[in-house]
């Protein structure tokens, strides 16, 4: 057998095709044609077992615990690893790692290593594993099979042998299955919450000379934020705190007057930032209507200061009635800046707003209920409040109601510390792709869909209310503890203090 690679856009595409003595494989991973990967489930699906002992290949797995086993090409959610286990070219999150596990290639994200446990990594995109400690032993070489200082088992690399310490070619963008992860240590380098450094020099950073851009791509010209979303695997969305507003909301005194238009930076997985969202309200629309205000959003490539796409949103009744009609179903629009015919994708919660978990259909036309290529659902009755503080908010990404939740993506709020959720609602939200089929297009609604469920559930003042100027008989401090859903409404739980 022997294997070529082409070199597609470093560090964000590669093709790998692998020629067999009768055949050349070229199958589908989710949605998107990939050279040389075996074939993904084609069928077999495993919930709720106890898998021991097993060599289990092109399978769905997802809550099951898993003893002993051999897992190739499978997709993993929500496991439990004991025991010896080797996986081999699987996609794996939201995992927790009690024996060994043994991963080759693939991705492993989303965890925690356990007391006694160990990730051995072995050509693995690894990613988010709370107690995971990188193997020194390793350190970005080439992927099992491969001869240090010399050419892959069976074939050649294109452009050349590399071995293990020198000559290795740049990392590969997380979740590339079947790749390899240059560790990456850069010095003096603190990147934003949740976000992995960018590559150095010696462990695949580009040739010095060359530029790295605000998309996070090597070259001479730098390009847009656009194709930057369109090439990243993960992006990052902070948003500003704005100290006028903690003060106003801490001392209770004209906290509505005090709110203000917010403003989102966009970064990759590199940490690199590629654009701001800017929101633009009316002074007393925002003031009275906070967070359900009509409003637009300008997303500014960071590089250019150009604005590449704006949203519009209009003032809704959700949140405070249930979303039985139109006028209660938040919804947002994107568009190319300048023409508003000119349809990127929208964003829209159905009738009965997903009854008990919070749900929103993406589409590409402006009416994407029940015509939509993604489907968000979030947590199960409770969610914000003071569980902001002890947990992530996940929102699933799937392509329908029938399929298995989670299988193109998810939009986490990443949970904060205590000053921060205590005294401000920024927040931090990471949104993955699963799927790497994903349009610019429909990467753009994904990150759109992001920020309207952000004025949705987390735009309400913070969970701990202090009033030490109340009267005898009123409320001095409250805390909510978390927010009750209903078909679109929200019912906050409350504990309050009175004088």
């Amino acid at each position: 057998s022997k294997a070529t690679v082409s070199v597609l856009n470093w560090p964000h595409a590669v093709r790998l095709t692998m020629s067999y003595p009768a055949q050349t494989q070229q199958v589908t991973y989710g949605q998107q044609a990939v050279q040389g990967y075996p074939p993904q489930p084609g069928g077999q699906f495993i919930t709720k077992e106890d898998l021991s002992g097993q060599h289990i290949q092109n399978a769905t797995i997802q809550e099951c615990d898993v003893v002993n086993c051999t897992l190739t090409n499978c997709n993993i959610t929500k496991a439990d690893f004991k025991g010896t286990c080797t996986l081999q070219n699987c996609t794996t999150r939201e995992i927790d790692v009690y024996g060994t596990v043994t991963v080759q290639g693939g991705s492993f994200t989303w965890g925690e290593v356990k007391a006694g446990g160990q990730v051995i990594d072995q050509g693995a995109h690894i990613e988010d594993i709370d107690g995971y400690i990188p193997q020194s032993g390793y350190g970005g070489g080439p992927p099992p099979g491969a001869a240090a200082g010399g050419a892959m088992a069976g074939g050649a690399m294109a452009g050349g042998a590399y071995s293990a310490q020198q000559n290795a070619p740049p990392p590969l963008a997380p979740g590339a299955h079947g790749g390899y992860q240059a560790q990456q240590q850069p010095p003096q380098y603190s990147p934003p919450n949740g976000m992995s450094p960018p590559p150095q020099q010696g462990m695949g950073q580009p040739p010095q000379g060359s530029m790295v851009n605000p998309a996070g791509q090597w070259g001479g010209e730098a390009i847009g934020a656009w194709e930057g979303v369109k090439v990243a695997n993960k992006l990052v969305v902070a948003q500003e705190i704005n100290w006028l507003e903690v003060a106003a909301d801490q001392a209770n005194c004209c906290e509505a007057c005090c709110e203000r238009p917010n403003l989102y930076k966009v970064y990759n997985e590199h940490g690199v930032e590629l654009m701001q969202a800017s929101e633009k309200s009316e002074f007393c629309n925002r003031c009275c209507c906070n967070p359900r205000h009509t409003l637009t959003l300008t997303y500014v490539d960071s590089n250019t200061q150009e604005a590449i796409a704006m949203v519009d949103r209009p003032c809704k009744l959700g949140g405070a009635c249930p979303a039985l009609i139109d006028c209660c179903q938040h919804e947002m629009t994107v568009f190319h800046v300048g023409n508003s015919q000119d349809l990127i994708g929208s964003v829209k919660q159905p009738p009965c707003g997903g009854m008990l978990r919070p749900e929103l259909h993406l589409g590409t036309t402006r009416e994407p209920v029940g015509n939509y290529f993604a489907n968000i659902t979030g947590p199960c009755c409770c969610f914000g409040g003071v569980t902001e503080m002890c947990c992530d908010q996940v929102f699933e990404i799937s392509s329908d109601k029938q399929s298995v939740r989670g299988n193109l993506g998810s939009i986490v709020k990443v949970k904060g510390d205590a000053a921060q959720e205590f005294l401000t609602d920024a927040d931090t939200f990471h949104l993955n792709f699963v799927d790497r089929s994903f349009s610019g297009e429909q990467k753009m609604t994904l990150l759109t869909s992001l920020l309207l469920l952000d004025y949705m559930f987390f735009e309400q003042n913070s969970p701990f209310e202090c009033r030490p100027c109340a009267g005898e008989g009123e409320t001095c401090c409250s805390i909510t503890l978390f927010e009750m859903y209903c078909c679109g409404l929200l019912c906050p739980c409350t504990i309050k203090c009175k004088k």
